[in-house]
């Protein structure tokens, strides 16, 4: 550079892949950094409402999606009441995928829960003076709240907020709750 100008000379082509081989190996150290901000800005929250028997079903295929060990609790019967062949089939392929189940009923329903069989299910029961008009389910990262009106209706949250403190609940629960 003499004066302000600048001179510029040609490269050797071969240079060229030099260069590109120098930003391709940048590129590669970045990669896993981006990769952890892509994964952390698709984990958002949320929440879905469900209606109707077909909603309520669908609330439940949610949870055998995940794959993973999921726990609830309340609702006595509603879910096999209302749904005996679906609940029945739900809980074959909950079964089948290997997803264990932990969950905690009222006393006033222990035999007829106890005679279901369930594979890879785990139940507790609490005293007959506890109610549960609605069932709680608790996956890996989203809870659902069902409530078993006559058309009944279930939220989903997906939130790892939300699982922590249905689990702390879940925990006390299935402290005091008898085998």
């Amino acid at each position: 550079v003499t004066a302000n100008r600048k001179v510029f000379e040609p490269v050797e082509p071969k240079r060229l892949r030099e260069i590109l081989e120098e930003q391709e190996a940048k590129l590669n150290s970045y990669l896993p950094d981006l990769e952890q901000l892509y994964k952390a800005s698709k984990v958002k929250e949320d929440a879905t409402l469900f209606k109707g028997k077909k909603g309520i079903k669908s609330l439940y295929e949610e949870f055998l999606k995940d794959g993973k060990e999921f726990y609830a609790y309340g609702a006595e019967s509603r879910f096999a009441d209302m749904f005996p062949a679906y609940q029945k089939d739900w809980n074959e392929r909950r079964a089948k995928l290997g997803m264990a189940m932990k969950i905690i009923f009222s006393e006033r329903v222990r035999e007829r829960k106890k005679a279901e069989k369930l594979k890879l299910c785990q139940m507790r029961f609490l005293p007959k003076q506890y109610e549960f008009p609605s069932t709680v389910l608790i996956g890996k990262e989203k809870v659902a709240t069902v409530v078993w009106t006559e058309v009944p209706f279930g939220f989903l949250v997906k939130s790892k907020d939300a699982v922590k403190g249905h689990m702390t609940f879940f925990e006390i629960l299935w402290k005091m709750a008898k085998n």
